[in-house]
């Protein structure tokens, strides 16, 4: 009997192993070809884990014991349930507060339907993806060997592929768009400015931290230090060279800032550098009120530093959104009502007879103006409590220098391009997150002595 419970044991975790460590794997790769598949990834990957992990319990424990006892664990089984939840209670609050004033708003939604939809889909991306990071919470040594390799494999993979890219003029990417078609278009503003391996990079700019951190706990009793650490700029340089290389502006100055922020931690310490980061991101939240006060924050920039006509066009989005915002600063506009909100539509001049484009083109490119204009004071409220919380649990835990240091210029890294590029409620993204946050506590519980 006892050699049954260990078969059991052993098997329905490798299978486990196996499949974490593919999607692992092939999320990068996702990131390069289909950024829309890292979402049902995570929604498998965590479903499919925790089914494994219940079922592999639930048939080792019960085989294992008499029927009096089948009959407590089925009493048990229900305070068990309210142990976790309230283990998890801040967090959980925090992210089903969001969902909840989410459904609130959209009683006064420019469109309701949309505002409940996207509702339902927060709620189901945040559940998915917090099974797939409570799998990650429960994997064993051998476990986490394996994935760690997986995670090293999918990164090397896909860095090699973009500097392909980049070196062959986007060779893959006509290949793929064109299906070997004998016209490929040189014109193709794809091909041109490379615009299409922007979320490969923002995967590759969230996953270079936890990666640092694991080759640096497998080498960290090694005699290849020196070498070790020189891999590890590396990695960041390339990365920064890659995203300034297609234009990238927003990766490029994310991995800056995360960095600086990683030193800000060795410097000053985790509890310092976290009151630092909370200051940033309260002042952050607050500072978009500021626009008003500029007559044409463009003009004001472009006198300081020429940025490009991209940015340029990109303020004057942020410069419109908080004209919105200001006009609903409590409860918001609703839940999904960028893409409809008056006058988003309308065109922004840009001086002598040029256009930048449509003032609000489906989202400000701005998770914390999108989340003033779409769920107001309590959803800013909810957004910097959620963050306060992450801090301070990094901070109470006892991580060394080095990991604190990644872990904070991940968070930075992933402030930075929230706040500069994507729509905050995309699927992909909220995905990405739940991933690099996995992918983190992987490297954060990675132990060199025992895996390597």
């Amino acid at each position: 009997m006892a050699t049954h419970f260990m078969v059991t044991r052993i098997q329905d975790p490798i299978i486990l192993c196996y499949l974490i460590g593919f999607i692992v794997l092939l999320s990068p790769i996702f990131g390069f070809i289909a950024p829309k598949g890292l979402a049902p990834a995570i929604i498998f990957g965590g479903i499919a884990g925790i089914i494994i992990f219940g079922s592999s319990f639930l048939v080792c424990l019960l085989y294992n014991m008499k029927i009096w006892k089948i009959w407590i664990l089925i009493l048990t089984i229900p305070m068990a349930i309210c142990l976790l939840v309230s283990l998890l209670l801040p967090l959980t609050m925090i992210l089903f507060g969001v969902c909840f004033w989410s459904l609130v708003t959209s009683f006064w939604a420019i469109n309701t339907e949309s505002a409940v939809l996207g509702t339902a889909k927060l709620l189901g991306n945040f559940l998915t993806g917090g099974l797939f990071f409570t799998v990650f919470q429960n994997l064993e040594d051998p476990e986490k060997n394996l994935i760690s390799k997986c995670v090293f494999i999918g990164f090397i993979f896909v860095l090699c592929i973009i500097i392909s890219e980049i070196l062959t003029g986007s060779a893959l990417y006509a290949a793929l768009k064109f299906h070997g078609s004998d016209y490929v278009p040189i014109n193709d503003p794809n091909i041109l400015d490379k615009a299409w391996l922007n979320t490969a990079v923002v995967v590759l700019s969230l996953f270079v931290w936890p990666v640092a951190l694991l080759h640096y706990k497998k080498n960290l009793r090694s005699q290849l230090k020196k070498r070790t650490i020189l891999l590890i700029i590396c990695f960041f340089s390339s990365i920064l060279i890659i995203s300034i290389q297609i234009g990238f502006l927003s990766g490029a100055v994310a991995i800056i800032l995360g960095i600086i922020g990683a030193g800000l931690i060795i410097n000053l310490g985790q509890r310092t550098g976290a009151k630092v980061f909370l200051i940033v991101i309260i002042l952050s939240s607050f500072a978009p009120f500021g626009f008003k006060y500029f007559g044409s924050p463009i003009a004001l920039i472009n006198s300081v530093v020429s940025i490009p006509y991209s940015a340029q066009h990109r303020v004057g989005i942020w410069k419109f959104t908080t004209s919105k915002i200001l006009e609903k600063p409590i409860s918001g506009w609703g839940m999904n009502a960028s893409r409809d909100i008056p006058g988003g539509r309308s065109i922004l001049l840009a001086g002598k007879g040029k256009q930048f484009g449509r003032a609000l083109p489906l989202h400000p490119h701005n998770a914390i103006l999108q989340i003033w204009l779409e769920l107001g004071f309590p959803g800013i409220v909810l957004f910097i409590s959620l963050l306060g919380l992450i801090l301070l649990k990094v901070v109470k835990l006892d991580y060394s220098k080095f990991e604190a240091a990644m872990i904070f210029g991940q968070i930075a890294t992933i402030l930075v391009i929230a706040n500069l590029s994507f729509g905050i409620w995309q699927a992909w993204w909220i995905a990405t997150l739940w991933l690099s946050a996995s992918v983190m506590l992987l490297a954060v519980r990675f132990n060199s002595a025992g895996d390597s």
